[in-house]
């Protein structure tokens, strides 16, 4: 019986401590990918507190009898803090897909494109006052 070379013996040492360093450095960037993923999760339930309290200080601002200019200010807060609530459960919901929580799902229709527009253009305009938009 013929035999081909090297059949039946053992794989190269160096071959075996490549594939252990791999799986090691596979496993390594897993754990990696696992903190990162839970960080987001932490920080997303995290930043809803002071946005809570953002929110609840708009609307007490809002019921007081303010000038114009600083009712259009109340709005512009209470309109970008609404804006980073959305932001904050897109995170939120992203975290949850990595961690294998699954996503939500809420299929709504958007009518009103133009007044997130305007909303995007007024804190655009709040933050650069001396740009023209």
């Amino acid at each position: 019986m013929c035999r081909s070379a090297g059949a039946g013996r053992a794989p190269d040492l160096g071959v075996r401590e490549r594939l252990g360093a791999s799986e090691r450095d596979l496993l390594d960037e897993r754990r990696r990918a696992e903190l990162r993923d839970q960080f987001m999760a932490v920080l997303g339930h995290d930043l809803r507190n002071p946005l809570s309290a953002i929110q609840a200080a708009t609307s007490v601002l809002g019921a007081m009898g303010l000038d114009a200019p600083a009712r259009r200010a109340v709005a512009v807060i209470r309109n970008s803090s609404g804006r980073m609530h959305g932001l904050i459960e897109n995170l939120l919901d992203f975290a949850r897909g990595q961690l294998g929580e699954g996503l939500p799902l809420s299929l709504e229709t958007i009518t009103d494109l133009d007044v997130t527009i305007d909303q995007v253009i007024s804190e655009m305009r709040t933050a650069w006052p001396e740009r023209a938009i």
